[in-house]
């Protein structure tokens, strides 16, 4: 399409509660997890979810978001812009910029788009990408914006949905938000990527946490405010901030969990006095991230076949010690589980053994190593039928 087919802007809501969010994505053949991590995010509450398909996709993603774009949930994007497309000539009109990649130089996940550090979603244009997602979000009146991948599932044990937690610290004056990562993997699933069952019901085992104040985990800053977040160089892992002064914008980024008191000693750097009140990290029990970067043998080392200058694959290494690495130590963690939408727990799914019925009749207790075991026990029973 050309530029004279610029697409409407959606209305703006001004009535959209504080604790309202976007979720921006972007996706590359991930159709066998697309509808699980929609659903997932509109039990959350969320607002709206900004999808952005890489043009190399392949894959039924495009025709799995078809019914959430006719229902007005989600809105796809074809990503990277292409020369003289809509998409192209929107950017420029709204001066909207990558604060590292020219539009010009954006490329798609092929991997013969390196960059120093191996990560492709940044030559395929990732900061762009979530600029012009927070913009479109604000747009349209909604407070808050998740910088997120599809294998990141945020949830609030406290508070029920992610909605209620974000408008707990909008409230409570907070202006960004981050965590530190739940690493999953797959425990006994494996198979292509695109024949697992869904991942945030049959995913249960990660890394244990013993000492979280100093946990060396992944962090994030995901969850932003659009009214307060410098649009044009929102990050990942860090953003700029408009209460912060002119000068404390120009020399430091607020890092959320990087810079965040609970893991105060491990950075030296100071801590700008601006962000105090941005680089919030709350409790787990407020705030969990649950990570599947890993969902299966097969699957990581499809991706890895695909992708040979990610940092996240080491293919270097035999895959089966790349797997001994990770289920190494394992904690089974099913606190997602009273979080997802009914038709995901695959433990649940109907026909239901005697001795399952418990997770029908009682309240799940994610904390009771004896309901855990039980879960995990169901969970193999159903795998056995699939």
């Amino acid at each position: 399409k050309g530029p004279s087919s610029l697409p409407a802007l959606p209305p703006r809501n001004k009535s959209l509660a504080s604790g309202s969010f976007a979720v921006c994505v972007m996706a590359l053949n991930e159709g066998n997890f697309v509808a699980e991590f929609i659903d997932f995010y509109l039990m959350q509450d969320a607002a709206h979810i900004f999808f952005y398909v890489d043009s190399s996709t392949t894959d039924s993603t495009k025709a799995v978001l078809a019914p959430y774009i006719a229902a007005g949930k989600v809105t796809l994007h074809d990503w990277p812009p292409e020369p003289g497309s809509a998409m192209e000539a929107e950017l420029k009109r709204d001066k909207i910029k990558s604060r590292i990649h020219p539009l010009e130089t954006i490329r798609t996940f092929n991997p013969s788009c390196g960059v120093p550090n191996g990560r492709m979603m940044h030559c395929a244009g990732h900061h762009l990408q979530m600029t012009h997602c927070a913009r479109r979000a604000h747009e349209m009146g909604i407070k808050w914006a998740g910088m997120l991948d599809i294998d990141e599932f945020w949830f609030s044990q406290r508070f029920g949905t992610l909605e209620r937690l974000l408008a707990h610290k909008y409230n409570s004056g907070y202006h960004g938000i981050g965590q530190t990562a739940m690493q999953f993997h797959a425990g006994p699933v494996d198979g292509p990527c695109s024949q697992l069952p869904p991942v945030i019901a049959s995913h249960l085992w990660r890394s244990p946490v013993t000492k979280y104040r100093n946990e060396k985990g992944f962090s994030k800053f995901t969850w932003v405010r659009l009214d307060k977040v410098k649009q044009s160089t929102i990050g990942v892992h860090e953003s700029k901030f408009l209460t912060c002064t002119e000068k404390e914008r120009s020399t430091h980024y607020c890092k959320g969990p990087l810079w965040s008191p609970l893991n105060a000693g491990k950075y030296s750097k100071p801590v700008p006095t601006c962000c105090e009140l941005i680089s919030h990290v709350p409790t787990l029990e407020e705030l969990q991230w649950n990570h599947y970067g890993a969902k299966s043998r097969s699957c990581v080392h499809e991706k890895g076949m695909k992708n040979r200058n990610s940092s996240n694959v080491r293919l270097d290494l035999p895959l089966e010690s790349f797997w001994a690495g990770m289920v190494n130590k394992t904690v089974c963690d099913t606190a997602i589980l009273p979080h997802i939408p009914a038709k995901y727990n695959l433990a649940l799914k109907p026909p239901v053994s005697q001795r399952c019925r418990p997770l029908i009749e009682q309240e799940p207790n994610p904390h009771s190593d004896q309901w855990n075991q039980l879960v995990v026990t169901c969970l193999y029973e159903r795998l056995q039928l699939l």
